[in-house]
């Protein structure tokens, strides 16, 4: 049986809401063969929706990035540093359910994820290739 390690005993999570910080998390996020990545906002994914909060951490919840993408301290050009991990085929960023995540940030922003595992997805695939469910 395969053994994960041990999450840490508390969690470190990171807020992120001007260019430094920006620049730093994604540098440390870009150490990792992939990412778990959610946003928060109002109405994600839909007409007049709106993300706020895009919560990125490392495989082994070692550093949890918090990003104000709303924050007056941010141009686009800093945001920018963020949407580019999200666009890198080198970086796996792995969501649960981010259908409405990828409609928004593709809204919001123009950009189209690319390298994504979708674990609600394999978890419905899964059903029938490998627990033989209907």
């Amino acid at each position: 049986m395969e053994r994960f390690p041990p999450l840490p005993d508390s969690l470190n999570y990171i807020f992120c809401d001007n260019a430094s910080t920006f620049r730093s998390a994604v540098w440390c996020l870009r150490q990792h063969p992939y990412v778990i990545l959610d946003c928060e906002g109002h109405d994600l994914g839909r007409a007049g929706g709106c993300v706020t909060l895009i919560c990125v951490g490392t495989p082994l919840a070692e550093h949890i990035f918090l990003f104000d993408v709303t924050s007056p301290f941010l141009t686009r050009a800093d945001i920018d540093v963020l949407l580019q991990l999200f666009t890198d085929r080198n970086v796996l960023k792995v969501v649960w359910d981010g259908r409405m995540d990828y409609l928004e940030l593709w809204s919001t922003y123009g950009i189209s994820m690319e390298h994504v595992l979708d674990l609600q997805v394999a978890e419905v695939v899964s059903r029938s290739t490998t627990r033989g469910e209907r």
